[in-house]
């Protein structure tokens, strides 16, 4: 049965920004997908002269490499595969708050606007659609925004803020209303990867359900967030944060063997 949603993608290109599309692009009408790649956000940074932010970006990347992560990563969502006769207008950019992505939005008009690893939004994308945008949101909200939110939920012990959010993208940096949390099961071995991925892929099944309900008329859920938290950059997370890390993750499998 033909999808009534329309619905437009822009992401980066993570494995689970993939999965996600091609999650959607399999049950419902989408009319485009916009990538904006890890390395336009490098060399957007570069070209800025955020030096700091570029050392601390690339920091992570090598990290991420040398302990398998990101290849761990990508097996977990290998099972992905984009639907052969998906016919959205797909484009890459180096900016996704460019005027190319702009006038696509404007064009297609999408019923929603899906997000996930982009840059901030700012306002020209934020107004270039009438319906309502969400972001899928690697962190438990509003407790963890930003960047590594399950990692230092965990560097926090606060076990019961380890999650994926879904949400309405508003003005500001992970401050929209909520619309529902992905909590994955957790055990004592699980690291912030498995947790990170295992959550992931739950949100996209959660969001596809919410969206599907949405088609057949139930509204999306919608609750303020009450409550400060904090916002986390790339630089926040340092060497001697990966070590104490640890410390306490071999602590508690000591404890529980």
């Amino acid at each position: 049965m033909a999808s009534s949603l329309r619905i437009a993608i822009l992401r980066s290109d993570e494995p689970h920004h993939h999965a996600l599309d091609a999650s959607l692009s399999s049950r419902f009408d989408v009319v485009a997908s916009v990538v904006e790649p890890h390395v336009a956000q490098m060399t957007r940074l570069k070209r800025k002269k955020l030096n700091r932010s570029l050392f601390w970006y690339r920091y992570h990347a090598l990290r991420r490499k040398l302990f398998g992560l990101s290849e761990y990563r990508r097996r977990y969502f290998a099972h992905s595969r984009m639907p052969s006769d998906s016919h959205a207008t797909r484009i890459t950019v180096d900016d996704i708050n460019c005027g190319e992505v702009v006038e696509l939005l404007r064009q297609t008009a999408p019923d929603i606007t899906v997000i996930i690893g982009t840059s901030i939004l700012k306002l020209d994308v934020l107004r270039a659609t009438d319906g309502p945008i969400i972001n899928v949101h690697g962190g438990f909200l509003p407790s963890y925004r930003g960047n590594h939110c399950f990692f230092f939920a965990l560097l926090d012990e606060a076990y019961d803020k380890i999650g994926s959010t879904i949400h309405f993208v508003d003005e500001g940096v992970d401050t929209g209303d909520i619309i529902a949390h992905a909590v994955p099961r957790r055990c004592v071995a699980d690291t912030p990867e498995s947790l990170y991925c295992r959550a992931s892929a739950l949100a996209i099944r959660r969001l596809v359900g919410l969206l599907v309900a949405l088609e057949r008329g139930m509204p999306l859920p919608r609750c303020e967030q009450v409550g400060a938290g904090r916002t986390y950059k790339t630089a926040d997370r340092k060497p001697h944060h990966e070590i104490l890390y640890w410390i306490k993750w071999a602590v508690r499998r000591l404890m529980v063997s």
